[in-house]
């Protein structure tokens, strides 16, 4: 079994129960920043393995957010972080690297406050 492998079994789980709508419901009420960005953290691990899913299945990266919800695999309320923002998502096809990301804070990709689920 291969490390993507091991790891899309790994999250498989926490996807399943989170991203069908869990995970949105635990977006209210945080205290501080802290628990916002522990939350966007374990939300873009979620995401990450839902696109792990879809690529397994269809052997291509999904085209956007959208499309993981349209195919089950990802609760609508599991598409954005703890700020409110949509999760970005990169695919490599050459290497079949994925990267999920919030944007943080200021909703902006590629400055410091990003958070990176893996």
């Amino acid at each position: 079994m291969t490390c993507r492998h091991q790891r899309i079994h790994k999250h498989a789980l926490m996807t399943r129960c989170l991203g069908l709508g869990l995970l949105g419901a635990a977006s209210c009420g945080y205290r501080d920043s802290q628990e916002r960005t522990s939350f966007s953290r374990t939300a873009a691990l979620v995401v990450d393995s839902a696109v792990d899913m879809y690529v397994l299945q269809h052997g291509n990266c999904p085209q956007n957010m959208e499309t993981l919800v349209n195919e089950g695999i990802l609760s609508r309320s599991s598409t954005k972080d703890a700020w409110g923002h949509p999760f970005a998502v990169a695919c490599v096809a050459s290497t079949g690297e994925v990267t999920v990301s919030s944007t943080g804070p200021d909703g902006r990709l590629g400055t410091s406050d990003d958070i990176l689920g893996k």
